[in-house]
């Protein structure tokens, strides 16, 4: 069971007298808490986009012809398709040199991961916010995987209540999550939980890590998915870059 209130869901848990209401500020600064629902849509309405976060992330990812806030892929990369033809403005020439990087390296890196993919539902005694679940499971994983000396690479854990989605994800041990979705969500005794965990160590270990921290949970735990495996070393494009 967890003890103590989440820091995701200070707020939430009791009802305060509303204080002054402060001034604005021109041009408007937003800090802390407020980056994480910031969102500055880089495409057009209705055309497809995706969004620049309060932090300077990629979010909302709404490329796939249907709505979709919040969406963020684990994996995503730029990538840019070049030829060699006629120079239609200027006298720019057309890029045709390989990069020097080493894809040695960056597989070796990328192959090192263990990856754990849990997903599972969770039925408590009396109704919780996603706050209130997202909030300690990420600290006791976060703690459990320093235990274990295995460090994080990307740790995202979903907490979705009433087909509302609250995401928080860390890309280090012990840094400051990164928040996406609504905070507001209703308090419910049903929710659904994903959490996809790549960090250095065995997967075994990690997902012993994971279940542990899902057992601490105040509910029933349902399984729904279990996975955790040790992909092989990936084999990335060549990349052009100009002479």
């Amino acid at each position: 069971m967890a003890t103590g209130a989440p820091a995701l869901a200070a707020g939430q848990t009791g009802e305060t007298e509303p204080g002054p209401r402060p001034s604005l500020e021109y041009p408007r600064r937003y800090r802390g808490r407020q980056l994480a629902m910031l969102a500055f849509p880089l495409g057009g309405i209705g055309t497809g986009s995706i969004s620049l976060g309060g932090r300077g992330q990629l979010r909302d990812w709404e490329v796939f012809n249907r709505p979709d806030k919040g969406l963020k892929p684990s994996y995503a990369l730029p990538s840019l398709w070049v030829q060699k033809g006629d120079v239609l403005e200027g006298d720019a020439p057309a890029a045709t040199r390989e990069l020097e990087i080493d894809y040695a390296r960056y597989a070796a890196a990328e192959a090192a991961l263990g990856w754990v993919n849990w997903r599972g539902g969770l039925d408590f005694p009396s109704a919780l916010f996603p706050a209130q679940v997202a909030g300690p499971l990420l600290d006791d994983l976060d703690q459990r995987l320093r235990f274990q000396g295995a460090r994080i690479a990307h740790l995202k854990c979903v907490v979705t209540s009433e087909g509302i989605a609250l995401k928080a994800s860390l890309t280090a041990n012990g840094g400051e999550p990164d928040l996406e979705g609504d905070l507001q969500a209703p308090a419910t005794r049903r929710m659904e939980v994903r959490v996809n965990l790549r960090a250095l160590g065995p997967p075994e270990e990690l997902l012993q890590a994971v279940r542990g921290a899902i057992d601490q949970l105040p509910g029933r735990v349902t399984i729904l998915r279990e996975q955790a495996f040790q992909p092989a070393a990936p084999r990335p494009e060549r990349r052009i870059a100009r002479r």
